[in-house]
């Protein structure tokens, strides 16, 4: 499923930090090119941005929280 990113965090400081923690948590090189393709999306479309359930999950994974 694919939600807007403003349906999964009430507060755009929370996103933010989450692909913070995922930038400097990366482990290899496709972890930083997709952490970077999702920041890219969220500096065009902000809280409009549409994160799959997948992206949602890898993003996490690579921040630590999961």
């Amino acid at each position: 499923m694919t939600q807007q990113v403003q349906d999964l965090y009430d507060d755009e400081a929370e996103f933010k930090e989450l692909i913070d923690c995922a930038r400097m948590s990366a482990a290899n090189d496709w972890e930083e090119k997709f952490v970077a393709g999702i920041i890219d999306k969220f500096e065009r479309f902000g809280r409009g941005m549409y994160l799959s359930d997948l992206q949602h999950e890898h993003l996490k994974r690579i921040s630590g929280e999961e």
